[in-house]
């Protein structure tokens, strides 16, 4: 850690932003000590002084997201998003990346959560099975009796108890209801965010819930947020003619076995190959090139994020 870097305690900055047209303070809610905010950002490889100075910083999920964003800023910008400014962050799951973003945002550091469309929903998976008739009874009584003789620290419940419980309600009132946007990971990063009103929250929730990615684009932008509709390589993928174009480029590039007829490989094949081509981005590079040249394709959320970076970077 240079000296410079380290002249200052973290918790001494106070970062201002806009709220509809006002300045207001930005406050530190994390509750960490300077040497754990520097200890946090050093397990994602950052340095206070490389976050504070970008121009944006972008968390993604792992080196499959890593390198597409990097093959994006090639085709679209001619370079590295390191020469313009921009830190490209793999955070190792969607948790850390909004542990993360909390802790920039206390900071002041602008950045940019970059996530897959089921981070928009929380898959409430139920306890049980379907029962026959009169089975929830007997299953009530028994859990009942557990709780009765579980050891409560301090009159506190532990996981196990609390895990009873929510079986116990899902034998009462019928299992959880699956594909929410309340309480999941994106719920969190909006929240942590702390930038969208109560109503454009609901907006969101509506939008994603339907699956409306041209509702919620410029909502969650103002968040610090960027949903795809999907995996991205699913929607590289997402036509017969994209398909095509990137079997092509695979076959070209040796990626696909020269016994296996042309147009033999399945969406999910394809989806497979593009997601574990993180330690070949020449190879995904062209991959992208060759699908961002047809337009025809279908590849709006592409073209809009391109023009929000160039903003960013043209700053």
């Amino acid at each position: 850690r240079s000296r410079g870097d380290s002249q200052f305690d973290l918790r001494s900055l106070r970062s201002l932003r806009m709220d509809q047209g006002k300045t207001v303070l930005v406050k530190q809610t994390s509750g960490k000590t300077d040497r754990e905010i520097r200890i946090l950002l050093g397990q994602f490889g950052l340095r206070p002084i490389e976050a504070l100075l970008a121009k944006k910083v972008i968390l993604v999920e792992g080196p499959s997201d890593v390198a597409l964003v990097r093959s994006l800023f090639r085709v679209w910008f001619g370079m590295e998003p390191d020469r313009l400014d921009v830190l490209v962050i793999p955070c190792g799951g969607k948790v850390p990346l909004v542990e993360l973003g909390r802790l920039l945002r206390d900071l002041g550091v602008g950045f940019l959560s970059v996530l897959d469309y089921d981070a928009g929903l929380k898959d409430n998976a139920p306890y049980f099975d379907p029962l026959p008739a009169g089975a929830s009874g007997p299953l009530v009584e028994a859990i009942d009796q557990l709780i009765s003789v579980m050891h409560l620290p301090n009159g506190r419940k532990p996981k196990a108890v609390k895990s009873l419980e929510s079986m116990k309600n899902e034998l009462d009132v019928g299992p959880p209801q699956s594909g929410v946007y309340a309480g999941s990971v994106l719920d969190a990063a909006v929240r942590a965010a702390g930038r969208l009103s109560a109503s454009q929250v609901s907006q969101v929730s509506s939008a994603v819930v339907a699956r409306k990615p041209s509702r919620w684009i410029d909502l969650l932008w103002d968040a610090g947020v960027w949903l795809w509709s999907d995996d991205p390589e699913a929607l590289l993928t997402a036509s017969g003619a994209s398909r095509s174009v990137v079997e092509g480029v695979l076959r070209a590039r040796g990626q696909v076995s020269p016994n296996s007829p042309v147009g033999s490989l399945t969406s999910i094949q394809l989806f497979e190959k593009l997601h574990g081509l993180a330690h070949e981005p020449s190879i995904l590079e062209e991959v992208v090139v060759a699908v961002l040249a047809q337009p025809a394709i279908g590849t709006n959320q592409f073209s809009k994020l391109r023009q929000k970076l160039a903003a960013i970077i043209e700053r």
